[in-house]
């Protein structure tokens, strides 16, 4: 069942970095992008479950790579019965694979142009501030230029025009790719894209699947597209929980989602709301800021 899909999903920007200068002297040719868009297709998997598959890959929840065994692992793992009691706002499932000694080493593709380097540099760097509130520190993250080390993210450019960036969810092993659409992102929106699939590379997933979301949130099912509605179940498996005022979406005038969180028109099939506060209102996705839900759940992973 072969399908191009209309993706909905909005993650974008930011700026700044230090190893900069030496990464922009590497070549920026965009000779080699794969034509990743045109090559999807539309596979069931059974039980409401889709994804696109590209080669070997699957992209699931929109913008989350898998091979096929990992995927369908994942999803017998973390979309039984969800335990509601569980307290939670950002998050990450216990059976993502952290990275060693909490550092991440990474290389650029040279098709990477030069001038969205320091975006995503910015990016890392934003993942990697120390931070700390009360008496609670927050460890920071290490990113580091890879050398020669086996486990490692490389970004690269790749050709969808329908979405803004997919990433493999926390350490697979070997090299994973954090791919962004030379279509859908400029230098004004790289580094927001890229908060949002390093969140991934690091472990975090997507808040509105909280064990505990309705608490925080509505989810209109009769606006999402069939084939995303499983993006919008709960999850069960066991996971490191945030902290802070819910999913950041509880307060319609201060508050900031989760740079992890789907905005409240992703995957609409009507271009009504997919996600609302409990009060009705909407909201975008947040581009700029990772938050301390956000953060408290990588001081709890990465302890």
């Amino acid at each position: 069942m072969k399908k191009i899909l209309l993706l909905s999903l909005a993650f974008v920007s930011f700026a700044c970095s230090n190893q900069a200068d030496d990464l922009l002297s590497e070549s920026t040719s965009q000779e080699i992008i794969e034509d990743f868009g045109n090559k999807k297709e539309l596979v069931d998997l059974g039980n409401g479950f889709f994804a696109e598959k590209v080669d070997d890959v699957y992209i699931f929840e929109g913008d989350m790579l898998f091979g096929y065994e990992a995927l369908l692992s994942y999803i017998e793992e973390n979309y039984k019965e969800p335990d509601t009691s569980v307290s939670t706002r950002s998050f990450a499932l216990k059976s993502t694979k952290k990275w060693t000694d909490a550092t991440i080493y990474y290389t650029f593709n040279s098709n990477v142009p030069a001038d969205f380097r320091p975006q995503i540099l910015s990016a890392m760097d934003d993942w990697s501030i120390s931070r700390g509130i009360g008496s609670m520190a927050f460890k920071p993250l290490k990113f580091i230029q890879r050398t020669n080390q086996k486990n490692y993210v490389e970004f690269i450019m790749i050709s969808d025009s329908l979405v803004g960036g997919y990433s493999y969810t926390g350490m697979i092993g070997g090299k994973q790719q954090i791919q962004f659409s030379i279509q859908n992102t400029n230098v004004n929106t790289i580094k927001g894209i890229a908060l949002h699939e390093i969140g991934h590379a690091i472990g975090l997933d997507h808040p509105h699947q909280a064990p505990d979301r309705d608490k925080y949130i509505k989810v209109l099912s009769e606006n999402i597209m069939d084939q995303y509605k499983y993006a919008f179940n709960k999850k069960s498996g066991s996971i490191y929980g945030g902290f802070g005022s819910g999913l950041g979406v509880t307060n319609p005038v201060s508050s900031t989602p989760s740079i992890m969180m789907y905005s409240s028109y992703a995957f609409s099939k009507n271009g009504k709301p997919t996600i609302t506060r409990l009060d009705n209102s909407t909201f975008s996705a947040n581009s700029t800021t990772i938050t301390l839900d956000d953060w408290g759940v990588i001081s709890v992973m990465y302890k």
